[in-house]
């Protein structure tokens, strides 16, 4: 999935852009993506995870592509939902009847990568402690065991790129995973996913794609603002705090830079169905894989820095 330009990101929902402000000159925001499996792995409400019995949760392999769709500063615990600072949200679409995020649109970038820029001065002034970020798509490679290939034996230690969709509802046209690309034409709830098997040679003829649903509301999403800040379920909006506030003055010279680093610890969850510690994918029957559990991503680490 390639990112869009920047010119025709612009445009794309976020309401800092359709102000009325006269600006003058140009002061760059840059929105960064990252992922960290060392930052602590939380539940929905922001306290520190507990594992279920019987449950792995594995950290990615690699961290491939993160797709925003929605950006919002918030000044305030008590500013409600969409009640900050709305700088992007994706463009959605009725196409299949239901309302959807158009993949098509998103702010996708690799990890550690810039996905949006814009003018600091469409920015209002003020002091924001907090940011929500909705991540719609997160694509990564996880470990694995093969079992169920035509003329292999049980294989251990193998590797695949697992594609997952987190936003409420994603109208999706098609999705390159890996090497492989599945069309879709379709609108998918949060939960569902695609995998690329990435055997090797003699067997990489056998590499193949792999989908499923898992149930939406079974996805974590985390919001440490849960008591006085909901999110309505289904979003997939994340937020996490700054570690200290940022401070935006209408005088501010130098470009801002602010980058979302998701916590991406133990975020691929199954049940252990056999006590070995790593996830058993059958590829000749899907329903007798390892059941996956969760997915969501485990928090949110805003941070800034004046350049």
């Amino acid at each position: 999935m390639r990112p869009l330009p920047v010119i025709a990101i612009l445009f794309a929902g976020a309401s800092l852009l359709s102000c009325n402000k006269d600006v003058k000159d140009f002061i760059t925001l840059y929105f960064d993506v990252n992922a960290d499996a060392g930052l602590p792995r939380l539940d929905a409400t922001g306290e520190e995870a507990v594992l279920p019995a019987g449950h792995v949760a594995v950290s990615p392999l690699q961290v491939r592509d993160i797709a925003v769709q929605y950006i919002e500063l918030v000044p305030t615990e008590a500013t409600p939902y969409k009640g900050g600072e709305l700088v992007f949200k994706a463009p959605e679409t009725y196409i299949t009847g239901s309302l959807a995020i158009d993949f098509d649109s998103l702010l996708t970038g690799t990890a550690g990568s810039t996905v949006f820029t814009v003018n600091l001065r469409k920015l209002s002034p003020g002091t924001y402690a907090y940011a929500r970020v909705g991540i719609a798509y997160l694509s990564y490679d996880i470990p694995l065991n093969i079992s169920g290939l035509p003329g292999a034996e049980y294989l251990t230690d193998q590797q695949a790129t697992f594609a997952s969709f987190l936003g409420f509802n994603t109208y999706i046209r098609e999705v390159q995973i890996n090497q492989l690309t599945k069309v879709i034409n379709d609108a998918k709830t949060g939960g569902y996913w695609v995998l690329e098997t990435a055997l090797e040679p003699p067997l990489d003829g056998e590499n193949a794609l792999f989908t499923w649903q898992v149930p939406q509301e079974s996805l974590t999403v985390v919001n440490i603002l849960s008591g006085t800040s909901p999110v309505p379920p289904g979003q997939s909006v994340i937020t996490g705090a700054f570690d200290e506030p940022l401070v935006v003055s209408e005088e501010e010279e130098r470009d801002l830079r602010i980058t979302f680093t998701l916590s991406v610890n133990g975020i691929f969850e199954f049940n252990d169905e056999n006590s070995n510690g790593a996830w058993d994918l059958h590829a000749d029957n899907i329903y007798e894989s390892e059941p996956i559990i969760d997915f969501g991503i485990r928090g949110l680490r805003p941070s800034f820095v004046f350049e």
